[in-house]
């Protein structure tokens, strides 16, 4: 299941949603039946990512809250991140700047308690980015 995510998350990659998409609910229906709950965590919130990028928003915050749920409830502090990291996407595209901020950061300290250094600095970077361009196009 874990190389269906990341079949899932290479399409997303391309741009082919819908590939994506397939891959991540195969990926969970797999973990189901092992009840892999961090398996369960991370397809529901990949499903999440597709469902954001394609301007579903009321199903990608279904699909984080149900991801980080698990998580949390499991103590996979890696789906937990993932998940504070999807619901700042949501708050962003909400136009909810302070929100998004305080969601990637809650997301940053968990990557940076479990050492996960690549992900810490992809999380930074992604809030340099989106920050500089949310407030270049607010001065516009």
């Amino acid at each position: 299941m874990m190389r269906l995510n990341e079949l899932g998350s290479a399409a997303l990659a391309r741009g082919r949603f819908e590939i994506a998409k397939d891959y991540h609910q195969r990926a969970l229906i797999i973990s189901k039946e092992l009840d892999n709950k961090r398996g369960i965590a991370l397809s529901l919130i990949n499903l999440g990512l597709v469902a954001n990028i394609r301007d579903k928003l009321g199903k990608a915050e279904e699909y984080y809250q149900r991801g980080f749920t698990i998580s949390e409830k499991s103590g996979y502090k890696e789906g937990m991140a993932r998940s504070l990291f999807g619901f700042g996407l949501l708050s962003l595209d909400r136009k909810d700047l302070a929100a998004a901020r305080d969601y990637w950061q809650r997301s940053l300290r968990l990557f940076d308690e479990m050492g996960a250094t690549l992900e810490s600095e992809e999380v930074r970077g992604f809030m340099r980015e989106e920050l500089n361009y949310y407030y270049s196009d607010k001065q516009k």
